[in-house]
């Protein structure tokens, strides 16, 4: 098991916490965060928060990389899809749900024909 101490206060996301840090991590989360979910492949941390945000982190450097905005009370669920896109849910007490594309792929191929449309 791999234990991780969550610091907002600092925006420090550590790894390999002990159990007197990880003490403090749950007082922490228990401060202003809901919810935590790593993307399929490790490298992303969600964490639903009070004040609604829905913050993530670099797992492997323990920084921080964007704070979402969308819901105006605590957000309360986040969950990634198993899909190419990174898509990513998060849920609030404002009773609404947010999908949000995060970091999807650079680029795609395109062919003439998706250039075309049909106008009536």
């Amino acid at each position: 098991m791999v234990q991780f101490e969550l610091d907002f206060a600092s925006a420090r996301l550590s790894r390999g916490a002990s159990h007197a840090s990880h003490a403090a991590a749950a007082a922490s989360c228990a401060r202003g965060t809901a919810a935590l979910a790593f993307r399929q492949e490790g490298r992303l941390l969600a964490g639903a928060t009070w004040d609604g945000r829905v913050r993530l982190f670099d797992v492997k450097a323990g920084v921080p990389l964007a704070s979402l905005r969308y819901h105006s009370k605590a957000a309360t669920a986040v969950a990634w899809a198993n899909d190419a896109r990174g898509t990513l849910a998060s849920g609030a007490r404002d009773g609404c749900v947010a999908l949000w594309e995060v970091y999807p792929p650079k680029s795609t191929t395109r062919t003439r024909d998706d250039d075309r449309q049909e106008v009536q």
